[in-house]
């Protein structure tokens, strides 16, 4: 069964991953020995997933996002359906089957960083059968995020997916998660070349090239297929990557409260501004503005719209050039030089 929604408007991004519920526990950085009680600051829910965090910051950024995934038929599922739909987001690629809904506890430390605890439930048996192709075809980009933590879809059925929303002429963006089986490149060798743009993080860069430096790291994957690469380095900003340029966006400095789905957010606003028309460098500071807006507020509707956004990133542009201090997070910018592309070399969009 597909979970509706009434009044649907064109579909800026399609983003295909992995649906959660967080379970955020402030400070979270450790289990108490057997038999003993730990008193922590706060336990707090929140909706959680690539996809729904993804879906949501779009929603909240004023742009349409179709959200695809599988959660179960319980309260958990139904939570996230209402967080989504609250944000604007379009629910009809939500598949609801037996399973229960995902559940992650996530441990937050005092400086902002995470650990995490996860239950698969509904992602486990998420499959390509799951997609909604005739959604797809309306959308401007498709997103596949969650590789590495979709069992049934991973693989072969993944980066086929990814080829064919490329063949229907859509903008590709992939993203991944942290692989504890370590397969990385043997299984993301096969979607890379069907990728315009891939979004790692510099840990998942690392692991996947065997390179320290994000600039190997990034050529490596260059080589691979993928038409642009762009790592996120935290509070260092990321590098964006093409095989014509190569530009480093450093990030806004804040005092970071919980980093929890940041990740996620950068990838919206990116994808936003590439939407509009903006090229990948200028959509990489506004995804590092979303970051440091994000990860430094506590949980809930932790983004304003476009236009807002927009504006704070501009005002903020020289302190982003200065760079980060240590202790400080987020995500920032750069400007000007490499046009939207698919990987092909063609301009991706146009739209302003």
């Amino acid at each position: 069964m597909t979970a509706e929604r009434r009044g649907h408007q064109p579909i800026d991004v399609c983003t295909v991953g992995n649906m959660a519920v967080d379970v955020i526990v402030r400070p979270g950085e450790a289990f108490p020995p057997p038999g003993e009680i730990a008193f922590v600051d706060s336990i707090s829910l929140q909706p959680g997933g690539n996809a729904v965090n993804t879906a949501i910051a779009l929603g909240l950024l004023g742009h349409r996002a179709l959200a695809v995934g599988r959660i179960g038929r319980d309260p958990w599922g139904t939570y996230l359906l209402n967080a989504m739909q609250a944000a604007g987001v379009d629910v009809r690629g939500v598949v609801q089957g037996e399973e229960p809904t995902a559940v992650t506890v996530a441990g937050v430390r005092p400086d902002g960083e995470r650990s995490f605890l996860h239950v698969l439930g509904a992602d486990a048996a998420f499959r390509t059968s799951d997609v909604p192709w005739d959604l797809v075809a309306g959308a401007r980009i498709f997103h596949l995020t969650s590789v590495f933590v979709l069992p049934a879809f991973d693989g072969a059925d993944g980066a086929q997916a990814l080829r064919r929303a490329k063949e229907m002429g859509r903008i590709t963006v992939l993203d991944v998660c942290w692989d504890a089986a370590g397969r990385w490149m043997d299984v993301l060798a096969d979607y890379l070349p069907y990728a315009d743009y891939f979004l790692p993080n510099l840990d998942e860069a690392r692991a996947l090239t065997g390179c320290r430096a994000p600039e190997e790291a990034a050529d490596a994957l260059l080589a691979r297929g993928c038409g642009a690469v762009v790592i996120k380095l935290g509070r260092h900003g990321c590098l964006v990557a093409s095989r014509a340029a190569r530009r480093h966006v450093p990030a806004y400095p804040v005092q970071a409260v919980d980093s929890t789905g940041a990740g996620d957010v950068f990838g919206a606003a990116f994808m936003a501004a590439l939407v509009r028309g903006w090229d990948p460098e200028r959509a990489a500071r506004l995804g590092n503005a979303a970051g440091a807006w994000w990860v430094s507020r506590p949980a809930g509707a932790r983004l304003v719209p476009f236009a807002d956004l927009a504006a704070w990133a501009e005002a903020r542009k020289d302190s982003a050039a200065q760079g980060a201090p240590d202790g400080q997070e987020a995500s920032a910018a750069g400007q000007g030089g490499m046009r939207a592309f698919r990987g092909d070399g063609s301009t991706c969009l146009d739209r302003d």
